[in-house]
């Protein structure tokens, strides 16, 4: 409560009058005697300190993700842009703590799954700083993920928030085969990213 309460022999009330058990005071009942013996200050609302935080990710420069070239293909009989309500989950592929060798990569040197883990699953940096992009772009973090020996981070959201994080487009292709959403251009990450994500599956499920 804003009021604070001090023992003093006078009533000090500015703003209010008084009277016991009147309808609405906004002071408990008191007997006279118990009101005489009280001083009531009405304490200004404290002023919230908190400000608008900047985006972090949206100012920043863009860099399309190595591999997510997409080759052009022949146009469908019918094409429309997705939905923008709609909902998807993509996986993200973060980088490793550390690369594998080549002699464990060949086979010559063995890991045991919790040495795999402690040595070479997902970099905590990584991790971070795909939570917190997803954050800015009102992306779920689906929860469990990246589950134990993987380094996928699964993340939820409608199709417009996928297109303003991955900067680029989503439309429903639908030809004699089926219906299916579509990606059109490349896949661009926020330069802070660069090095730490190494590829965002599913949002195209075209057939393959």
């Amino acid at each position: 409560s804003d009021l604070l309460w001090e023992n003093t022999m006078e009533v000090v009330a500015p703003r209010y009058t008084y009277e016991k058990n009147a309808p609405g005071n906004p002071i408990p009942a008191c007997s006279s005697a118990h009101l005489s013996s009280r001083r009531f200050l009405l304490m200004p609302p404290k002023k919230s300190s908190s400000r608008p935080v900047a985006p972090r990710f949206a100012s920043q420069s863009r860099f399309i993700l190595p591999g997510s070239e997409k080759p052009s293909l022949a146009r469908p009989s019918l094409q429309k842009p997705a939905p923008p309500s709609g909902r998807l989950t993509v996986s993200v592929v973060v980088r490793c703590k550390r690369p594998l060798k080549v002699a464990n990569c060949l086979g010559k040197e063995r890991l045991t799954r919790t040495r795999l883990r402690q040595l070479h699953g997902p970099d905590p940096a990584a991790l971070k700083l795909i939570r917190a992009f997803a954050e800015e772009y009102s992306l779920t973090v689906q929860s469990g993920t990246p589950r134990p020996g993987t380094r996928i981070v699964k993340l939820t959201g409608t199709v417009a928030a996928m297109q303003r994080a991955f900067g680029t487009a989503l439309v429903h292709n639908t030809d004699e085969a089926a219906t299916y959403r579509g990606r059109q251009g490349n896949i661009t990450l926020p330069a802070e990213l660069s090095g730490h994500v190494e590829a965002v599956l599913g949002l195209d499920n075209r057939p393959q």
